[in-house]
């Protein structure tokens, strides 16, 4: 099993809710496909994303699909490695995003992580790449994440 990280900024940044919704619902589909697992989170214009899967599989994706995708500018591979279990096996992928929608809704969850941040087994195995993202998430929203690893903490 393999993991990586990486992050991006958006091409256009001003990335409408059609957009990114649509590349929630394909990457979605294409990795239930692969078999491959992972988190996505966007925030002002930048993507991080975690990938989980057979190695060739998770750097083919990275390398073929999102390296060259032309809504991702100054793509940058954070972290990857082998691991011994899946971090989110349970989603394809999961997506947080931590502002509110153009709409003016709380998107936050919005349906993608039902029961909220907690729901994600704060507490289960922690890979350096899955430290790295909730690292980054918590940075991003304080509140939502302390929270979170309070009441997932036995």
């Amino acid at each position: 099993m393999y993991e990586l990280v990486y992050n991006s900024i958006a091409d256009p940044q001003d990335i409408d809710e059609a957009d990114l919704m649509g590349i929630l619902a394909a990457s979605r589909q294409h990795n239930q496909l692969r078999g491959i697992t992972g988190f996505l989170l966007y925030h002002r214009g930048e993507f991080v994303q975690l990938l989980e899967g057979e190695r060739d599989t998770v750097r083919q994706i990275y390398f073929d699909y999102i390296v060259r995708d032309p809504r991702h500018t100054n793509v940058n591979l954070c972290w990857d490695c082998e691991i011994e279990q899946r971090s989110f096996r349970d989603w394809s992928m999961a997506f947080y995003r931590p502002e509110p929608t153009m709409y003016g809704k709380d998107a936050r969850l919005d349906g993608y992580i039902d029961g909220g941040v907690a729901a994600l087994g704060l507490s289960g195995p922690s890979s350096t790449g899955r430290k790295l993202l909730f690292n980054i998430c918590a940075q991003i929203d304080p509140a939502q994440f302390s929270a979170a690893l309070q009441s997932a903490t036995p």
